[in-house]
């Protein structure tokens, strides 16, 4: 009986974290002109209280740390749009990350499935721009926005999706392994450059995974995890 592997979006299938960067730049030098370099190391941290997309927040509590305060006409709502629509323009996808999971599914036999944090239309929009349409069925498709589902590393979305056969989430970041732990699943969790942007990097040296390894090593990896599973 096949599997069921289970793929985080950003920085897993998709090149997400220098996109993250170069929108993040682009907002800090028109929020805070010429103080960029001192405003990117407070955002990351910042992140670990707000993502992203509470930019209203977000910035208010980077605008404090920094000692001063948004400007009074700031349009947050076109900012962010601004924000989104410059990291879509960069984001691609991983080709190896998609090459492993495509023979997973077409050589392997296991059925694939996508759970992800962030907003649904938004990563909608980067699973079609990037050529993912096909990869996962719908209804395998899951969007964590906080509201709707739990973001991750709350386990709701990975139950949504197990159908009883052995399964293995595949992820970058520290999120993953523990949503993967509590649901009861092994996690391959990918090398990936993005420890600059993770909130609570600091749990990576806890929060270990089954495996860990490269794009061209995932493929081998899952499937003896599977097999062992199996």
């Amino acid at each position: 009986m096949g599997g069921l592997v289970i793929l985080d979006l950003d920085d897993t299938l998709l090149r997400t974290a220098a996109a993250t960067r170069a929108a993040r730049r682009l907002v800090a030098d028109r929020v805070f002109p010429g103080a960029a370099d001192r405003v990117l190391p407070i955002w990351r941290r910042v992140t670990l209280l707000y993502p992203d997309q509470q930019f209203d927040d977000l910035l208010s509590v980077v605008a404090a740390l920094l000692g001063t305060r948004l400007p009074p006409d700031l349009d947050l709502r076109e900012l962010a749009a601004g924000y989104q629509a410059a990291a879509l323009a960069r984001i691609t996808a991983r080709p190896r990350v998609v090459a492993a999971a495509r023979r997973l599914r077409d050589v392997g036999g296991h059925d694939l499935a996508i759970v992800s944090n962030g907003d649904d239309a938004v990563q909608r929009t980067k699973i079609e721009r990037c050529g993912l349409g096909d990869l996962a069925p719908a209804e395998r498709v899951v969007i964590c926005d906080g509201v709707r589902i739990p973001r991750k590393p709350h386990p709701q979305a990975v139950h949504a999706v197990l159908t009883g056969a052995p399964a293995v989430l595949v992820g970058d970041r520290t999120t993953d392994v523990l949503c993967a732990r509590r649901a009861g699943i092994p996690v391959v969790r990918l090398r990936a450059r993005t420890a600059d942007l993770e909130r609570g990097a600091g749990l990576r040296a806890i929060a270990r995974p089954d495996a860990l390894c490269s794009a061209a090593e995932l493929y081998e990896v899952t499937r003896e995890l599977l097999e062992e599973r199996g």
